[in-house]
């Protein structure tokens, strides 16, 4: 039984640079554990900081604040009962 939590953040806000793929790497990273690794889509925790005009964001994303992040591990290690093959982060 494996887990993982996925960030990628393209937008940072305010005034630091935008960046361009690291939100569609962080989507294929996750399609990759899931179809190759075997990891269960369920068990898979994604935080994405997307770019005010990407046409996917849409609201649904988690955003990867320090918060929200905390709140993946705890719901992982919740959930996984702190057990596992292995952890992806």
């Amino acid at each position: 039984m494996s887990w993982a939590i996925v960030i990628g953040i393209d937008y940072y806000g305010g005034q630091q640079p935008t960046l361009q793929s690291a939100v569609y790497d962080a989507e294929h990273f996750t399609r990759w554990l899931v179809d190759r690794v075997g990891v269960r889509e369920k068990r898979v925790k994604s935080l994405l900081g997307r770019r005010p005009k990407d046409p996917a964001r849409d609201g649904s994303d988690l955003i990867p604040t320090k918060d929200n992040v905390l709140k993946a591990i705890t719901e992982v290690m919740a959930e996984s009962g702190g057990a596992g093959e292995a952890l992806y982060f």
